[in-house]
């Protein structure tokens, strides 16, 4: 918002004229027809200038309407105007300025959208960096046979390495999981993407893992579907579609 805190005038020209009707408040018929620039400044730096032509009583100062200017007036008043117009950035400065800083702002705003919206999907592309509980979810709904599932123990510290479990069905009720506990990846590693990729999981000897289906997909852990043991169970850390 554009506020006003100053507002100056010059005067320009000063004429002596006839009034068509005499003055009200004194009953003169001798007038002065004032031609002024008022410069509007705001708390910006900018400022709007216009041409202001006024006609006075020349006796007792009192202004006179412009109700009563009648032709010849309205015509000198109308000259001043045009022949004392300010450039159009004196006049519209404010109004320039104004507009060009909302449009900065809106360009600005668009810019930060949408470099938000991208920095979400490439978020969203690698499971350990996901934004909200809702997309990661999406992820775990998604799975199919033959898709690998990073998880540390629920126990363990957050950056202990993290068990490989590859997807082997899905049930009503549950999930099994063939669980390499002999291969591990370390922190570092399973955040990265890139590296997940070129990764050969599921080496050596496995055991089934039965997951609850139901707290799996709500929780992100891996629980036992037979003992229900919170406490020995796994916390999903990255998923790796193959």
């Amino acid at each position: 918002m554009i506020i006003t805190y100053n507002i100056q005038t010059r005067p320009l020209k000063e004429e002596n004229i006839k009034l068509p009707t005499a003055c009200k408040a004194c009953g003169t018929n001798e007038g002065k027809l004032f031609t002024s620039y008022v410069k509007v400044s705001s708390i910006l730096w900018m400022s709007s200038t216009v041409c202001k032509v006024v006609v006075e009583c020349a006796n007792c100062g009192k202004a006179y309407p412009k109700s009563n200017y009648g032709v010849e007036i309205s015509e000198i008043v109308k000259k001043r105007k045009m022949e004392y117009k300010p450039s159009f950035l004196k006049t519209y400065g404010i109004i320039v300025f104004a507009l060009t800083v909302l449009f900065a702002l809106a360009i600005g705003l668009l810019v930060s959208v949408y470099n938000s919206k991208k920095e979400s999907e490439k978020a969203n592309e690698n499971y350990a960096t996901t934004y909200t509980q809702t997309d990661r979810t999406k992820w775990l709904h998604n799975l199919q046979p033959g898709d690998v599932v990073l998880a540390r123990r629920n126990s363990a510290p957050y950056n202990s390495p993290a068990t490989v479990f590859k997807l082997k069905s899905v049930e009503e009720n549950t999930i099994t999981f063939d669980a390499y506990y002999n291969d591990s990846i370390p922190y570092d590693d399973y955040k990265d993407l890139s590296k997940m990729k070129v990764h050969s999981f599921g080496t050596g000897t496995s055991e089934l893992w039965v997951a609850n289906k139901n707290v799996f997909y709500k929780t992100e852990q891996l629980v036992s579907a037979k003992t229900d043991d919170y406490l020995n169970s796994y916390i999903v850390t990255q998923v790796v579609k193959k």
